[in-house]
């Protein structure tokens, strides 16, 4: 409903369509995903594997396939994709750019302080363990402490609204093989 509300609005032919809770975007695979969109209504990432819808590319004249399975009760962007030209970017598509070591960060999904704070550990240990990126440590000393800036009601609140979204989306769908909120 999201992407169908927001490609409705907007006046351009292609929209890049992001989740809220991704926090590193990067410039150049979002440019990247952009350029295979020529012949094509959608371009999906599959970094890991599962498609990350809201973080791809979509055309207007997606609207009439979206609009009609939502009026048949079908909430889930999986069930257009056998009706678009869609583009699949596997995670092979990352390798000859050299991004395979950019994609956990850019495809991290950070819906509370823990799984920030988890995300901040990981990228710390990593980083001290040899990893060639050194960029990752650094990316956390540039990158401001986003949840300290808040106040802890404000953070309450959405995590509260964040969990009761996603628990009640994944229950909802917990019998699929993949889904997306």
């Amino acid at each position: 409903m999201g992407i169908y509300s927001g490609l409705s609005i907007l006046k351009q032919e292609e929209t890049f369509v992001c989740g809220a809770d991704m926090l590193f975007l990067k410039g150049e695979i979002i440019r990247a995903e952009f350029e295979e969109l020529a012949n094509h209504d959608i371009v999906v990432p599959y970094p890991r594997g599962f498609p990350e819808f809201l973080h791809a590319y979509y055309r207007r004249r997606c609207l009439p396939v979206i609009k009609k399975s939502l009026d048949a009760g079908c909430y889930s962007i999986e069930n257009v994709l056998q009706h678009l030209r869609t583009f699949s970017l596997r995670e092979e598509w990352f390798i000859p750019r050299g991004w395979q070591n950019q994609i956990e960060s850019t495809f991290v999904n950070i819906n509370t302080p823990e799984d920030y704070q988890r995300w901040k550990g990981r990228m710390l240990t990593q980083g001290r363990s040899g990893d060639s990126q050194a960029s990752k440590s650094e990316m956390l000393t540039r990158t401001p402490d986003i949840l300290g800036s808040l106040a802890p009601e404000v953070l309450d609140k959405i995590r509260s609204t964040l969990v009761n979204y996603e628990t009640a989306y994944q229950h909802a769908s917990g019998s699929a093989e993949f889904s997306s909120l």
